[in-house]
């Protein structure tokens, strides 16, 4: 455990404070629209990398030149598209990308020492945008699943994602006193040793562009 506190630097040990600060940097990543290069390279490096836990990455190659702005714009835009989806399939009693995002190592347990469970968004070298902001909504999905059921929102208009009030829109997900219940077998937990890495790099924006060309 304390080779894991070692690399838990910026984040609490408090699953609920690391759960908000999961659904705070998610939110924020929505929520902000015609994102250029230094507006997502800024969420990356404060909002992002203050709620994730990093761990070992393969290697990713530097990128050369620049990137244009429409590049930075139709990436963003089609992420935020399909976290979106991600969120409102939830709505609909389907939480499987939760899954997927354990089963392929983004998102980890940790056991704490006094018994409590916390669920990391893993900052991996070698992932794409989608699964950075995927890991941060399925982490805080797992230490309050009910804010799921019964607080989450997403408008079928504007497609706006909000756990805290209505949008004036017509929209699926409206809030319910009985809230809602999820379809399916509860999420399996997977607990996962994570090793000290002083050698690792800093992902940056234009890797982020780069990684995405070679998923293409």
């Amino acid at each position: 455990m304390q080779r894991l506190i070692s690399q838990i630097e910026r984040i609490s040990l408090d699953p609920a404070e690391v759960a908000a600060a999961c659904r705070d940097a998610g939110v924020a990543f929505l929520e902000t629209r015609r994102w250029n290069k230094r507006d997502l390279a800024e969420w990356l490096v404060e909002s992002y990398q203050f709620a994730t836990l990093r761990g070992h990455g393969g290697g990713v190659p530097k990128h050369q030149g620049t990137v244009a702005k429409e590049t930075v714009t139709e990436l963003v835009d089609r992420v935020r598209n399909e976290v979106t989806e991600a969120l409102d399939h939830i709505l609909t009693g389907d939480p499987s990308f939760v899954e997927d995002c354990v089963s392929a190592g983004h998102v980890a347990s940790l056991k704490l020492g006094n018994g409590r469970v916390m669920y990391v968004a893993m900052n991996h070298k070698s992932l794409r945008l989608s699964d950075r902001v995927l890991s941060l909504f399925a982490a805080d999905y797992l230490m309050r699943p009910q804010d799921y059921r019964c607080r989450l929102s997403v408008c079928e208009y504007c497609r706006k994602v909000s756990f805290d009030k209505e949008c004036v829109h017509p929209q699926s997900g409206v809030f319910t006193p009985g809230g809602r219940e999820l379809a399916g077998e509860a999420m399996p937990t997977h607990t996962i040793v994570v090793e000290e890495d002083e050698e690792a790099e800093e992902i940056g924006v234009d890797d982020i562009i780069v990684l995405e060309s070679l998923a293409s």
